[in-house]
């Protein structure tokens, strides 16, 4: 990911706010899913990979502290594509099949991140 911060030209005595922002490329994949019911059966469904378009938005402030150190404190929402779940055969035993068809559909999901990052610096 490619990213950037910019400080806000705002100093609240030793309080310094920025914002920053990213774009990048993930490639996301999900391995084979092992399932187990223990009154019936078990299986394995399709895993899948997925190559998609990621960003992220940050927002915080530095915080002056003592003798060179600094107190950093960021929001940061991260978006990392989908993943997916391929089509296919599920393979269960010893029913044989975990649906009708003996097929499993495929299915997406979003990965997404709220985050919340407390660090400290020193200068030297």
């Amino acid at each position: 990911m490619l990213n950037g911060t910019f400080d806000l030209p705002v100093v609240l005595g030793s309080i310094r706010p920025f914002v920053g922002g990213g774009i990048g490329w993930s490639r996301n994949e999900m391995k084979p899913l092992n399932w187990n019911d223990p009154t019936c059966c078990r299986g394995t469904l399709n895993g899948g990979k997925k190559d998609d378009f990621a960003w992220q938005f940050t927002l915080g402030a530095d915080i002056g502290l003592q003798e060179g150190w600094t107190l950093e404190i960021l929001y940061r929402y991260a978006d990392m594509g989908k993943f997916v779940k391929d089509f296919g055969p599920d393979q269960a035993t010893p029913t044989g099949t975990f649906s009708a068809s003996g097929n499993t559909a495929g299915a997406t999901g979003k990965l997404r991140a709220n985050e919340f990052i407390l660090g400290v610096r020193r200068a030297f």
